[in-house]
């Protein structure tokens, strides 16, 4: 694996009902405006995929200002609640992500 998907990522915690999005993951991802997340039940992956503004349950990226942590926070308790179950984590952890890009879906499967 190499530096830059060692870089990607996401973070989720149940408790805190979020989910973190990296900001390398955006930057691998082309820097779009909208992102979407996309969950497989079948392959239990999550991905994060470009999108646009039009599209059904999308997340406004937003600018990152020099001094941000490189991070976006996420607070969607129904998907976490569904992330959570597909996984069978344990609600009391927090759970870091790797992934890789998937350029002809313009996305990152974790």
């Amino acid at each position: 694996m190499d530096d830059e998907i060692r870089k990607n990522g996401l973070s989720f915690s149940f408790k805190k009902g979020r989910t973190i999005i990296y900001r390398a993951t955006i930057r691998e991802l082309g820097k779009p405006e909208y992102v979407r997340f996309l969950l497989n039940k079948k392959n239990k992956t999550v991905a994060v995929q470009c999108c646009e503004a039009i599209d059904k349950d999308r997340f406004k990226v937003p600018e990152f200002p020099k001094k941000n942590k490189g991070q976006f926070e996420i607070s969607s308790l129904n998907f976490l609640t569904m992330l959570y179950k597909l996984e069978g984590w344990d609600q009391t952890k927090n759970y870091h992500l790797h992934g890789y890009v998937v350029p002809k879906y313009r996305l990152i499967l974790f």
